[in-house]
């Protein structure tokens, strides 16, 4: 399962772009707000799966809102 945070959020398109912390050269994965379910800031960290959008990319999909704390450890140890 990846983890990422929000690197670019488009307020009034409800859209915006995850990093991948496990592949950060990747470019953002796309996540709309009906995701998340609500508007989130830039640099909120998030666990997500990645399914194919309707035009074939992969986007962010059972977004999960996680802690620093958590994310350190996902980090360190492998993602339970």
């Amino acid at each position: 399962m990846p983890f990422g945070k929000i690197e670019k959020w488009i307020e009034d398109r409800g859209f915006g772009f995850l990093s991948d912390d496990q592949q950060p050269l990747a470019r953002g994965v796309f996540v709309h707000i009906s995701d998340i379910g609500h508007a989130p800031n830039v640099g909120d960290a998030f666990s997500y799966d990645l399914v194919d959008g309707r035009d074939g990319r992969p986007k962010a999909s059972n977004v999960r809102s996680i802690s620093v704390a958590r994310e350190e450890v996902d980090r360190v140890f492998g993602a339970a």
